[in-house]
C-alpha cells in the first residue's frame, strides 16, 4: 500500500510504500505521512493533475489508525487524552499513546474496523467514530481523506518537542515530565496491535 509523505507542509506529495515510514523517523524536522493508505493509482492521479485535491480513488485503513487529541495547550490536551484512554479501555480497544509535540496521538489497530476500501471510507469512519463517542475526546477533523499526520520520533519545530511514545503510566503523570521526555526521540514499541472488530464501517458503504 502507498502513503503520501511530506517534509513540512510545503513539501508534500512524496509517494512511497507504507513500510518506508521507518526511513523518516528520528528526523529533526516536521515530517508527516497520510492518515490513510492508497492504491498505486494515487501516483498516477498526482502525475496527471499535479495536486491531490479531487482524488476519488479508494482509500484504506492502515495497520495502525491514529486518533488526534488537541486541547489548545498540553495540560488541557492531557486531560482529554486521559479521557480517551479510559474510553478505549471501555471499548476494549488496545492502543499506543504518543505525545505528538503539542497534544496526543492514539494509535489503534486497523483490525478494530470492519470495512472495505472505498472512495468515501473517510466519511463513514467519521460517522462510526462519532457514534462510539470517540470525538468527545479526539479531533473529528483528523479523519479527512487526504489528512497528514506526524510520524513518530520527528520534531515539531514550533514546540521543539518530538512525537514520542509514552511509557506505561506516563500519560497520567506530570505534564512537565512528558515535555522533558519529548525533547529527544525515544524508544518505539513496534509490536503489532490486534483487536476484535468494534467499528463497523460497512453499514454505510
Amino acid at each position: 500500500m502507498i502513503r503520501e509523505f511530506a517534509f513540512g507542509l510545503g513539501r508534500r506529495h512524496y509517494f512511497e510504500d507504507s513500510s518506508n515510514m521507518v526511513k523518516w523517523m528520528n528526523m529533526d524536522s516536521d515530517t508527516f505521512m497520510s492518515l490513510y493508505e492508497y492504491d498505486e493509482d494515487v501516483k498516477d492521479y498526482f502525475a496527471q493533475n499535479q495536486k491531490l485535491s479531487g482524488y476519488d480513488g479508494k482509500i484504506y485503513i492502515p495497520e495502525e489508525f491514529i486518533l488526534d487529541v488537541d486541547g489548545g495547550n498540553p495540560e488541557s490536551a492531557q486531560k482529554k487524552a486521559i479521557g480517551l484512554k479510559l474510553h478505549l479501555d471501555d471499548l476494549d480497544i488496545p492502543f499506543k499513546a504518543f505525545f505528538s509535540g503539542t497534544g496526543f496521538h492514539f494509535h489503534i489497530p486497523g483490525s478494530a474496523f470492519t470495512y472495505k476500501p472505498h472512495k468515501h471510507l473517510h466519511m463513514e469512519v467519521k460517522k462510526v467514530l462519532k457514534a462510539h463517542g470517540i470525538f468527545e475526546f479526539a479531533d473529528p477533523s483528523v479523519t479527512d481523506k487526504l489528512r497528514l499526520i506526524r510520524i513518530p520520533n520527528t520534531r515539531n519545530t514550533k514546540s521543539g518537542h518530538y512525537k514520542v511514545q509514552l511509557k506505561n503510566g506516563m500519560l497520567e503523570g506530570d505534564i512537565n515530565e512528558i515535555l522533558e521526555y519529548a525533547l529527544k526521540p525515544q524508544a518505539i514499541d513496534d509490536s503489532a496491535l490486534e483487536s476484535t472488530p468494534v467499528f463497523n464501517v460497512l453499514l454505510g458503504l
